[in-house]
């Protein structure tokens, strides 16, 4: 199963018609400045069962290199892949 976890601030919101209940909602946002996003996922990996690993990688685009990776992380160690 894939998921998706991001840390970001909020900075606009709109509701657009959509296929699904008739509507949807589209949000800007940017990254926090200063914050360490890896020491968070690094945390929260401590906090998963042992059978979790979690797995971090760049932005594909580029524009937000915020993590050193690709790496994995399990129980709050980062492995370098």
């Amino acid at each position: 199963m894939d998921a998706y976890i991001g840390f970001s601030k909020i900075i606009g919101a709109r509701k657009e018609n959509g296929l699904i209940a008739g509507h949807r909602y589209r949000f800007e946002e940017k990254t926090v400045d200063g914050f360490d996003y890896e020491q968070l996922f690094l945390r929260i990996s401590t906090n998963l069962p042992d059978w979790v690993f979690f797995y971090i990688a760049p932005d594909g685009n580029g524009k937000d290199n915020l993590l050193a990776g690709p790496a994995v992380l399990h129980k709050g160690m980062k492995i370098k892949i």
